[in-house]
């Protein structure tokens, strides 16, 4: 197997708090890393002199600040071109990463050139204390659609896969979710089940630590049916929820030529209409796409997009908030 180069790019913003264990953590890795790429977006602490100082320190160390704000969107999409390696880790300003975790997704691609692999993390608090592990599952195109986006901080992507974006100026994106779904549509991505991420959490509550989702699928069809039916028939809208499939649609008008994508698509157009019609119509598209299941999973399929309308009526805004 040929050497792989891995970049990695951070992006911060005043996190001056956490960078300098963090940045040890990148350096001190397994498995050797070609460069480190870092990009402030004008932080107004010691970001940046913390910054300057690594990277006089450390050859591989690339800086770079930007002369008016991006967010944190733009900025690490723009740090991404910067990158030159063969694959590129991200890396958040204030997580600590486990001494092997490059090395362990590099030993994923011995025998497949994953266009993404990802691990799971250790949820802690602000002082690295261990709350739980987050096992972020295996996604597949429909899990990324619905949500099922993976974090930033614990992907690895093939370099190439920037080239396949093409349509940035119409898509108002998040750029783990960008990648996410771009990753899976052009290519296969695999998860290492073992956590390889002590993931910062500032914001953890015992009600955030223990919360599960209301489990909409053991409620009866026909109530949730009825439930989005008036709902729809009220032409009320649901917040977040046209931007986010408005902008799935926009994403994978790049990959309409690949098997089945054109399906898809078909499929967010109409769901993304949030009407009656154009749910009927995506319910029986969706039932179609899944025919990696098993034959009464996938009889049932045609009621998904239903209940996660439902779901983001009664549990949430969408990847927005």
């Amino acid at each position: 197997m040929k050497i792989i180069d891995v970049s990695v790019v951070m992006c911060t913003y005043n996190g001056a708090s956490h960078l300098r264990e963090q940045l040890d953590s990148i350096l001190t890795q397994t498995y050797p890393i070609k460069e480190v790429i870092i990009q402030d977006d004008k932080s107004t602490d010691t970001t940046w002199y913390i910054l300057q100082e690594y990277a006089k320190k450390y050859a591989c160390i690339r800086v770079f600040q930007n002369e008016v704000q991006l967010g944190v969107n733009q900025n690490f999409i723009s740090a991404f071109h910067k990158a030159q390696g063969d694959y590129i880790a991200i890396s958040d300003q204030d997580d600590v990463w486990k001494h092997e975790k490059i090395e362990v997704y590099i030993n994923e691609l011995e025998n497949e050139p994953y266009s993404l692999v990802y691990s799971n993390s250790f949820i802690t608090d602000k002082y690295l204390n261990v709350k739980s592990v987050m096992d972020f599952g295996k996604r597949n195109i429909y899990d990324m659609v619905w949500m099922g986006t993976i974090p930033g901080h614990s992907i690895m992507f093939k370099r190439e896969i920037l080239l396949q974006i093409k349509n940035l100026n119409e898509i108002d994106f998040i750029y783990d979710w960008l990648l996410n779904i771009t990753s899976v549509s052009v290519g296969k991505i695999k998860q290492v089940k073992v956590p390889l991420t002590y993931w910062r959490r500032h914001d953890l509550t015992v009600t955030n630590l223990n919360y599960i989702p209301p489990v909409t699928e053991y409620m009866p069809p026909i109530s949730v049916i009825l439930y989005v039916m008036k709902l729809m028939m009220g032409k009320k809208t649901i917040k977040n929820f046209k931007w986010q499939f408005e902008n799935v649609y926009l994403i994978l008008k790049n990959f309409k030529r690949l098997k089945r994508m054109p399906l898809l698509i078909d499929f967010l157009y109409f769901y993304k209409k949030e009407n009656i019609i154009g749910m009927l119509i995506s319910s029986i598209i969706y039932m179609i796409l899944r025919n990696d299941l098993p034959f009464n999973e996938r009889m049932k399929s045609i009621y998904t997009p239903i209940y996660r309308y439902y779901y983001y009526k009664t549990d949430g805004d969408g990847l927005r908030g």
